[in-house]
């Protein structure tokens, strides 16, 4: 029976971090809705679903019988889930997918630190060699990143405090995912009103099909949730954050194959004679905020890193840069 509820568990967990994994598919087509917009729909349909749901389950009765410890844990969940949905969907329509997933590389990092320190799990020979590579992959990410992770600590800080209070929570994940949801509503409701009010709502402005590509928030929100509740429940702690790497590899290859936008690589520098590099049209904006020195004759040297920068910045401001190889990247000599 154990090892039936375990195999039910690890199916759930799967089908929870592959849905997830698949999220920057989906929530590019609600632009241009904002990050917070589309976290408010999210709730709200959410919430109507999971309503109908445990209508039609008879399980609304459930409600009244939740003891006041499992109502704190869910309200605790509640804002987790929330400020998660929030980092995330910022990360995924600002262009910073590759961030998002790095977040996701480093929650199962908290999630079986939570495990092993707060639920006394003990990792296997074969699980602590994984953590150990996963460590350090995320180590090397970090550090060529060039910068503090703020986006990615975020979304794993969020999501793996959020998996911790879930395991614990005594009641239907039905239940539990609707209360969730129920609980951040009001906030939700009235964010949309006020963003009605002042004209800036995309609903109904859009038309019919922005409207329901936002109505689809709420089972696109909550069957993965409620997989991974369900997951939770059966599985240790251990085991779900080291399934959780599928999201993130997901979500990885999707940003660098379909966003095209750019994983980090390694330090060092380029060097490359170049002869008067043109900016067009706005020479300054660009070139300026990335403190790069273009000397008109002689050798350029710019950092991998920033090179790096200054291309993905040139791509979101439509600016051309004369002078790179089709890349975007590397200096090439005699340039007018």
């Amino acid at each position: 029976m154990a090892t039936a509820n375990q195999d039910r568990g690890l199916l759930l967990g799967l089908g929870a971090y592959v849905s997830w994994g698949l999220f920057p598919a989906f929530f590019p087509l609600l632009k241009p809705a904002g990050a917070f917009e589309v976290l408010a729909h999210r709730i709200v349909w959410t919430v109507l679903l999971m309503f109908v749901v445990l209508a039609v389950g008879r399980r609304l009765g459930d409600l009244r019988r939740l003891s006041a410890r499992t109502w704190g844990l869910l309200v605790c969940a509640s804002a987790l889930i929330s400020l998660n949905w929030g980092v995330y969907i910022y990360a995924v329509n600002n262009g910073h997918v590759v961030d998002a997933a790095l977040g996701y590389f480093i929650n199962p990092l908290v999630s079986v630190a939570l495990g092993v320190a707060v639920f006394g799990e003990r990792l296997t020979r074969a699980q602590g060699a994984a953590l150990v590579i996963a460590v350090a992959a995320v180590i090397v990410l970090a550090v060529q990143a060039g910068q503090v992770p703020v986006i990615g600590l975020g979304v794993a800080l969020s999501f793996g405090v959020y998996g911790a209070v879930k395991k614990v929570v005594r009641a239907d994940p039905r239940v539990s995912v609707g209360v969730e949801a129920g609980l951040a509503a009001p906030f939700a409701v009235a964010y949309l009103v006020v963003l009605a009010l002042a004209g800036q709502s995309t609903v109904p402005a859009l038309g019919p099909g922005h409207t329901a590509l936002l109505m689809l928030c709420g089972p696109v929100t909550a069957i993965p949730l409620l997989m991974f509740a369900g997951a939770a429940q059966r599985l240790p702690l251990v085991t779900m954050g080291l399934l959780q790497y599928l999201t993130p590899a997901l979500q990885m290859a999707w940003g660098v194959f379909v966003g095209h936008e750019p994983m980090p690589t390694g330090g060092g520098t380029c060097e490359g004679p170049c002869r008067d590099l043109v900016v067009d049209p706005q020479p300054d904006s660009a070139l300026a905020r990335e403190n790069i020195e273009i000397r008109k004759a002689g050798v350029v040297r710019i950092p991998l890193r920033v090179r790096v920068c200054v291309r993905d910045s040139l791509r979101e401001h439509k600016i051309r840069l004369v002078g790179l190889d089709p890349t975007g990247e590397l200096p090439v000599p005699d340039v007018r």
